[in-house]
């Protein structure tokens, strides 16, 4: 993942209900720790982070893994 990447993101709440979906986020920096990375979205004020953990799990560069956890998610 570096810079102008394109993240998706799959998540359940949506409008206060509970609606498989997935997001689009665009990376707008990365911080490299020892033992981690996190990677941040900032938009008009707003800041979405996340972490290396989350790649794989949650967070995907392209929009058919995501949509493919997706309906793991949703099969149980």
């Amino acid at each position: 993942c570096k810079v102008g990447d394109i993240l998706y993101v799959t998540s359940q709440m949506k409008d206060k209900r509970i609606l498989p979906f997935v997001n689009k986020y665009e990376a707008t920096s990365i911080k490299l720790g020892k033992r981690k990375c996190i990677v941040y979205h900032e938009k008009d004020g707003f800041i979405k982070i996340f972490k290396q953990d989350d790649f794989g799990k949650t967070v995907f560069l392209t929009k058919e893994k995501a949509e493919k956890a997706l309906e793991g998610m949703k099969n149980g």
